[in-house]
């Protein structure tokens, strides 16, 4: 008979999300995205589809050895290497040199995308879809499935002859729009919003609540790029701040 002291094993209080039972001794998957959310080896052997697959996760062997500094850091490094690896400003395609070398039809093929993918961002169907995954933690599964979306129409319309042919590399052309036509990034800004404000954005995991240094946090004019601190806003008015991703 198991002593009730000793059900906890290596992960002392921490339940599967999925199946709500304790991890106990073998390996604990937790998610590097989420505030707290664990699978036991069990269901993530299952393939749960937790923010329909968009999230990483960590595996921990020994909770009762586990360092929450140490844990801080890889998040944050992890955090790094992903704004290395995807940010627009900095991703090319893998086929980025077919493309600066076809520009007078790859050129055109990506501005038609951000356009679409632009409509789709600002109509009702996803903006009502982003409200939904706000609470929830998996906004950025709606931005996947709005550029799938974007790259299967381009397919069916036989539009991606020659730069792609399958969902993995139209989602790989259409999310290096910057980095393979760094010499056209003004025109592209007038195809999608949000590549406007891309070499201002950086990753972060801002929630209610937390405290902002005013000296140190900058705010641009949408219209001049004139940047001004914080703290000349909170001048007795009321400040409404609207925060999001470079996605």
């Amino acid at each position: 008979m198991i002593k009730e002291d000793n059900i906890w094993g290596k992960h002392p209080n921490v339940i599967c999300n999925e199946c709500l039972q304790p991890i106990g001794n073998k390996a604990r998957f937790r998610c590097l995205t989420c505030d707290s959310y664990d699978l036991c080896e069990n269901c993530e052997d299952k393939d749960i589809n937790h923010a329909f697959g968009t999230h990483l996760f960590g595996k921990i062997r020994d909770s009762t050895n586990l360092d929450q500094k140490t844990m801080k850091r890889y998040k944050e490094k992890l955090s790094s290497m992903c704004m290395d690896s995807d940010c627009y400003a900095y991703r090319k395609s893998k086929n980025t040199d077919k493309c600066k070398e076809n520009i007078d039809v790859s050129l055109p093929l990506i501005k038609d995308m951000l356009r679409l993918e632009n409509k789709y961002r600002l109509s009702q169907e996803y903006l009502d879809e982003y409200g939904k995954s706000q609470t929830d933690n998996w906004k950025i599964a709606v931005t996947v499935a709005i550029q799938n979306r974007v790259v299967n129409e381009c397919m069916e319309r036989g539009k991606s002859t020659g730069f792609f042919d399958d969902l993995d590399s139209g989602i790989d052309f259409l999310r290096s729009a910057v980095g393979n036509f760094p010499e056209h990034v003004e025109e592209l800004k007038e195809c999608a919003n949000y590549v406007r404000y891309t070499s201002f954005c950086v990753r972060g995991e801002l929630r209610v609540g937390n405290v902002i240094d005013g000296n140190e946090f900058p705010i641009y004019d949408p219209y001049t790029l004139e940047k001004e601190c914080l703290k000349d806003w909170l001048k007795d008015r009321p400040l409404l701040i609207f925060a999001s991703s470079y996605t």
